[in-house]
This record gives structure tokens, sequence and C-alpha cells, in this order.
């Protein structure tokens, strides 16, 4: 593909049985030519189903891409990865956190709760109309969405539960959860991910609490990163 020159993305499942090959894994595909890598832990879903013994835990992973961080710029970023969020290595000296969204100084009561969703769409193979593929891992996730044989794709985008979703704002998640709303990282969080948080709950609820990302800022992973940045003489880009 790349000798055709076209553009070659990749995603990585990362579970306790293959957490040790992640450094060399991303050389071997930055060497072959790949330009953009997403690592993210796997869930008991789909293939995984029946791997409950090597699924990280939340603070297992974010330790285990803290630790990664390092070797990563140690191997002149042999690619843009975006190590779910947590960090992602935009050059050799630069990188973002993709799961801080604002500054906390930022008016966000009218951002959308999730602003990609409204740039894309997914269609899965048994035609579910979704914002993402990850609202799709689970029958709570299939539940609010429609079946594109069933319905137009034209009338799904115009009107319905698709629509209701991506137009569904950060003041409307608060209103429905005050603990997040009087949370200090209430701006860097803007809610976390829905997909994330669906999941993971797993009771389908669009505005349910997205804990992994509670943890990530509670339990001190966002510092930590801002400081392993400093000492790795990194310019933080973002909020």
């Amino acid at each position: 593909m790349r000798e055709k020159n076209l553009p070659v993305l990749c995603a990585y499942g990362l579970h306790k049985g293959n957490i040790h090959a992640l450094r060399d894994t991303i050389k071997e595909l930055g060497g072959l030519g790949v330009q953009f890598l997403r690592v993210a832990p796997i869930s008991e879903d789909g293939e995984a189903l029946g791997m409950s013994e090597q699924i990280l835990s939340t603070e297992e992973f974010y330790d285990a891409i803290i630790d990664y961080i390092p070797q990563y710029i140690a191997d002149g970023v042999p690619m843009r990865a975006n190590l779910m969020g947590v960090f992602e290595g935009i050059n050799a000296t630069e990188y973002k956190i993709s799961m801080a969204k604002a500054p906390e100084d930022a008016n966000i009561d009218r951002k959308c709760v999730c602003g990609q969703v409204r740039n894309s769409i997914h269609i899965d193979f048994n035609g579910f109309v979704m914002p993402c593929p990850m609202m799709g891992y689970n029958d709570a996730g299939k539940k609010h969405f429609s079946i594109i044989f069933d319905k137009p794709l034209k009338e799904l985008l115009n009107e319905g539960a698709y629509m209701d979703f991506i137009d569904t704002r950060l003041g409307d998640y608060f209103k429905a959860n005050p603990q997040c709303a009087a949370c200090e990282y209430k701006n860097r969080c803007s809610s976390g991910c829905r997909a994330n948080a669906m999941a993971n709950n797993g009771d389908g609820d669009l505005l349910g609490v997205d804990k992994a990302t509670c943890t990530f800022f509670k339990g001190g992973y966002y510092d930590r990163v801002l400081e392993l940045g400093e000492k790795l003489n990194l310019k933080h880009v973002g909020a």
C-alpha cells in the first residue's frame, strides 16, 4: 500500500498478552511506513470474549502508556501515534493529550458532547447507522440507532436518535450529572467519551459517566503526563 502511495493507519488492541511487544510493534510498523497508529485497551467483546484474564484495568493501561512514552521518544517517534488519548506524539518535540478537551476558563456548555461524530459516520456490517464504531460494540449501544435498510440514510441524518445525539450539548450532560458539573476537571474532561461510558457501564446510557476519564484526571495521570513531557523537553500542545 505504501509503495502505491496509499495512506496507512493501524490500530493496536493492548492486553496483558501483548503489552510487552508494544515498543517493538510500533518500531516495526513505523519502519514499514505506517503513518498513524491508535493504541487502545481491548474490552471483552467480539473476538475478545472469554479473555477476561487478559483485560487490563484502567490504571494498568495508563501506567503502561506512561512507561512507554520515554521509549517512544527515544526511538525517534516512529510514527504519529494516539495512545488512547493519554498521549499523542505529533513529532519529535510536540505532543498533545487528546483526553484534555478544553481550558479551565472556557465556557463549554454549548459545545457538543462529541464533536468528532459531527464530521463522520459509521455503518456496521448489519446496517446500523451509528456515530462511531465503539457505540456498536454491544446491544446496549445499538438500541439507540436504526438500520439503514429500514429507513433511508437521508432521513436518519435529519431526524431521530442519531441527530438527537450528535446535537446533544455539554450543558445537557451536566444537568444529567451534577457531580460532573461541580468537578474541578469539568472543562478538561468535557464528559469524556460517550462510547466508552456506554460500553463500560453496560447500560447504554448516552449521558452516563465515563469512569475511565474520571480516573485519568482525578487519579493524577493527567499531571503525570504533563510532568513527563517537561522531563523529556516536549512541548505540550492543546488544553
